[in-house]
């Protein structure tokens, strides 16, 4: 491992769009495969070679950034976030988040992304939130890539596709605990007076959101365990962004979009999908690991909804059976 990560670093400068991100993704691979017993003591070692090499290619990716397709945007970043939240590597600089991002999102490369590529994208800038400035993604390049997942999920998106956008908007406009802190605390974001609540500097897309949830309701009976616990979970968070307030000096019509953007998120979630989703987790409960079903429980917890108690016996007795796989703040949201 240290020997290819330490040739990566060395060929880097030669590399072209498609070759960063493919060693790149193989470095997340490679990272995340179980250390070879008899090569511990080179542990260190390897880490601070692939630590080298993953910095040489964020130099690489930002002076070929104008040459890459989507493909190539969605593969390095999904693999940046994959190896800055586990501590694996340094975060990317915000010049490079702000320089792929902006790639994905021109016309030339965003009429061309699919959706696995979208939903990458995405849940890549919301896990690199955690280790860096939110406004490392220009708004308005936010927008774009919005108004794209929005073309397509209501058609295209799968159940993964659905909670893994909606899991990565909540934790864009409320962070959670980031897991390479280890520290497990939340942090509210702040939701700046009369503009309601922001994903950095880019506000909650409300029209997204419904498709969104009107999509969900279509896909339940396909999610598995990660899927619902992961929609449960970003309901749950931004049911906290529920109050907004109307800014003034705008349109009629804008003031009425305004108003009834208000009433959605007032009302949000919608009951109905909740209830379904509830319905969905009691099915595939056995399924579930101990992060699905401490993250199930939770959110029912913090939406104020029970559960029969024949479900929550189940879900107990799965905790007990997968207890030895669950984190401490896994174990301390189910308690709760």
């Amino acid at each position: 491992m240290a020997a290819l990560a330490q040739r990566c670093s060395i060929l880097a400068s030669e590399f072209d769009a498609m070759a960063v991100a493919s060693v790149l993704a193989s470095l997340v691979k490679l990272t995340d495969a179980p250390p070879d017993s008899k090569a511990t003591t080179s542990a260190s070692t390897s880490g601070e070679a692939c630590r080298e090499a993953v910095a040489a290619l964020h130099v690489r990716a930002m002076a070929i950034a104008p040459t890459f397709n989507g493909q190539d945007v969605a593969n390095t970043l999904h693999a940046c976030a994959k190896l800055t939240s586990s501590g694996r590597a340094s975060r990317p600089s915000d010049a490079l988040i702000a320089s792929l991002t902006s790639r994905a999102a021109c016309s030339e490369v965003l009429p061309t992304l699919r959706p696995k590529e979208l939903v990458n994208i995405l849940w890549a800038c919301s896990t690199l939130r955690a280790t860096t400035a939110a406004e490392a993604v220009p708004p308005t390049t936010l927008s774009a890539l919005f108004q794209a997942v929005h073309k397509q999920c209501s058609t295209t998106f799968t159940s993964r596709d659905v909670s893994t956008v909606l899991w990565s908007l909540a934790r864009g406009f409320s962070s959670a605990e980031s897991s390479s802190s280890g520290k497990g605390e939340e942090m509210a974001t702040e939701v700046s007076s009369g503009k309601g609540p922001r994903h950095g500097n880019a506000p909650l897309p409300v029209p997204l959101l419904k498709a969104l949830v009107s999509r969900a309701a279509v896909l339940v009976p396909t999610f598995n365990g990660q899927d619902v616990a992961n929609t449960l979970w970003a309901l749950a968070k931004l049911s906290n962004f529920n109050a907004t307030t109307t800014p003034s000096g705008r349109s009629s019509e804008s003031n009425n979009n305004d108003s009834n953007e208000k009433g959605y998120l007032a009302a949000f979630p919608p009951v109905e999908l909740v209830a379904a989703l509830e319905s969905q987790f009691a099915r595939v409960l056995p399924t579930c690991n101990g992060q699905n079903v401490s993250n199930g429980l939770w959110a029912i917890m913090k939406l104020n909804r029970s559960l029969p108690l024949n479900v929550l016996e189940a879900a107990c007795a799965r905790l007990l059976h997968v207890t030895s796989t669950m984190q401490p703040l896994q174990v301390r949201r189910s308690l709760n």
